[in-house]
C-alpha cells in the first residue's frame, strides 16, 4: 500500500462531509486514537465509492470502516504498542491483516489506543490518555475494559463499524462487553499474524469488536485464509447445547442478566443446562499454582525495557506485573503450563460438536477509574474482570460476548459464548442467528449500510 502519513492525498477525491466528520471527530479524541489516518481514510473511501458507482463492488467489506489497535503495523505509520518506549520509526509495510482488509475495500480510519503493551484487561493508560466508556457521560469516569480499550470506544462513538484488536486474555471481550458490544476472539492463527506485534506468542489472536454480526462475519470471511475456512453451511447445523456456568462470584445484576439470558434461549427453543465448566475451574487452579502463561510469556516480549533500567517510561502497574511474574517464574512453571494446556485442549476436542458454554464474560460491569487508584486495588481489579475469559484464551478457544442487559445504573452487561478450537464459524453462525432471532440487540450503532447480509436464522436446526 502506498504510504499516505504526509497526509497529503494522491489523487483528486470528491469531499465527503460525513466521513470528514467522523475524521475530525476522531482527531479530538486522542484518548481513544493514537493516529488518524484521515488522507488514507479518504483515498480508500473515495475509492470505495467510485466502484459502488461502476457496480464492481468487492464485496460486504467495501466501503467498511475500520479502525486497527496500534499493535499493526500501517505502512508510514510508527506502531507505539501504547508506549513511549517503542521506536517512532514508520512501518515499512502492512501488516498482512491490514492488507488484506485494505484488498477488500475497507477504509482505514487509524490506529486505537490500549493498554501498554496490551498488558492489562482495564484499558488504562498514562501514556496516551484512558479511553473512557464512551456508553457513559465523560463525568462518571467510567473505564472500557481492555486491552482493547480504544477499539471499543471507536466503535460505540459510532467511528468506525468494525474494529480490529487482540485478544490474550479477553482483550477484545471485556471491552465490548463494558461498552454493550459484539466482541469475538478467533482461534489462533484462524487470521495472518504477520506485522502484529504480540505479548504473549502462545495466547495472542486477533479479535473483532462491532455492533453487528453481519460486520463481524463478512470480516472474518475476508481475514481467514480460504486454505483454512470452515466448510460453509450446507445445511442446518446440529442444535446448540448451552451448559450454563452461573459463577457465585457474579455480582447480583450481571447474575440476573445472565439468566434471563438462559431462559430466553430456552424460551426460543434452545437446550441449556446447567453445567460448572471444569475446565474454568481447571485452568485458575494451574494458575493459583504455577502463574499464568501470558505473565512469563511478557518477561520475554517486554522485560528487556525493565532490564535497560527504562521502568521512568513505563507504565507503573505493567512493571509490577513484570516483576510479579519474575518472581512466580520457576524452572518447571513453564513447561507444566504448556504440558496441562494441551491435555486439556486435548479433553475439550473429544466434546461434542455441538456443545456451547455460556457464562458471563466479566463478573461486574465497568469499574470506575477512582476505583484503582492503589496498586492493590488495580491489581485485584485486572485479576476479577479478565477471571473468566482468560481460561478460554488458555485453551485457544473461540468465544464471543454479546450484550444481554444492563444494571440499574445501565451499565452493559455481556453473556460469553465459547466453543473448542477451531469451530470458529459455527459460532459465528451461532451468534448470527441468536442476532437474528432478537435474543440480543446493541442498543446503538453506525449507520447499518449491511443489514440485508444478516445471516439467517434458519442455519441452526431447532429441538
Amino acid at each position: 500500500m502506498a504510504s499516505f502519513a504526509s497526509g497529503k492525498p494522491h489523487c483528486a477525491m470528491t469531499p465527503d462531509p460525513h466521513l470528514d466528520g467522523l475524521l475530525a471527530h476522531a482527531v479530538r479524541r486522542p484518548d481513544v486514537f493514537i493516529r488518524v489516518t484521515a488522507a488514507l481514510a479518504r483515498h480508500q473511501a473515495a475509492a470505495s465509492a467510485a466502484r459502488a458507482r461502476e457496480g464492481r463492488s468487492l464485496g460486504p467489506v467495501d466501503g467498511l470502516r475500520v479502525s486497527w489497535k496500534d499493535l499493526f503495523d500501517i505502512e508510514g505509520t510508527a506502531t507505539t504498542c501504547g508506549s513511549r518506549l517503542t521506536t517512532r520509526q514508520p512501518a515499512r509495510a502492512d501488516a498482512a491483516a491490514v492488507a488484506r482488509l485494505a484488498a477488500a475495500g475497507a477504509v482505514c480510519i487509524g490506529k486505537t489506543n490500549l493498554s501498554e503493551f496490551a498488558f492489562n484487561g482495564l484499558g488504562t493508560n498514562p501514556n496516551f490518555g484512558t479511553p473512557r466508556n464512551p456508553v457513559f457521560p465523560r463525568s462518571e469516569d467510567r473505564l472500557c475494559g481492555g486491552s482493547s480499550s480504544g477499539a471499543a470506544a471507536a466503535v460505540a462513538l459510532g467511528l468506525c463499524e468494525l474494529a480490529i484488536g487482540t485478544d490474550t486474555s479477553g482483550s477484545v471481550r471485556v471491552p465490548a462487553a463494558l461498552c454493550g458490544l459484539l466482541g469475538f476472539r478467533a482461534s489462533g492463527h484462524r487470521y495472518p499474524q504477520a506485522g502484529l506485534w504480540t505479548l504473549s506468542p502462545t495466547l495472542d489472536t486477533i479479535g473483532l469488536i462491532s455492533g453487528q454480526m453481519a460486520w463481524i462475519r463478512a470480516v472474518d470471511e475476508a481475514l481467514t485464509d480460504i486454505a483454512d475456512r470452515d466448510e460453509p453451511c450446507r445445511g442446518p447445523y446440529e442444535a446448540p447445547q448451552f451448559l450454563l456456568d452461573v459463577d457465585p462470584h457474579l455480582e447480583p445484576a450481571v447474575s440476573a442478566a445472565l439468566v434471563r439470558f438462559a431462559e430466553a434461549l430456552r424460551d426460543a427453543g434452545y437446550r441449556v443446562e446447567h453445567a460448572p465448566h471444569a475446565h474454568l475451574a481447571a485452568v485458575q487452579t494451574l494458575f493459583d499454582k504455577h502463574g499464568t502463561l501470558v505473565g512469563y510469556e511478557a518477561l520475554d516480549s517486554i522485560g528487556h525495557q525493565v532490564a535497560r533500567g527504562q521502568t521512568a517510561l513505563l507504565d507503573s502497574r505493567v512493571g509490577e506485573r513484570l516483576h510479579e511474574a519474575q518472581r512466580r517464574l520457576t524452572p518447571t512453571a513453564l513447561e507444566t503450563l504448556h504440558a496441562e494446556r494441551l491435555s486439556l485442549m486435548h479433553r475439550q476436542e473429544q466434546l461434542s460438536e455441538n456443545v456451547v458454554f455460556l457464562a458471563a464474560t466479566t463478573p461486574m460491569p465497568a469499574p470506575r477509574m477512582g476505583e484503582l487508584a492503589s496498586a492493590r486495588h488495580f491489581h485485584a481489579h485486572n485479576r476479577r474482570i479478565l477471571s473468566l475469559t482468560m481460561p478460554a484464551s488458555f485453551l485457544d478457544m473461540p468465544a464471543i460476548s454479546v450484550p444481554i442487559g444492563r444494571d440499574e445504573e445501565g451499565a452493559p452487561i455481556g453473556a460469553q459464548m465459547s466453543v473448542p478450537q477451531g469451530r470458529d464459524r459455527f459460532l459465528l453462525h451461532l451468534a448470527a442467528s441468536l442476532e437474528n432471532d432478537g435474543l440480543f440487540t446493541v442498543s446503538s450503532s453506525p449507520d447499518d449500510h449491511t443489514a440485508s447480509q444478516t445471516p439467517s436464522a434458519q442455519c441452526f436446526a431447532r429441538l
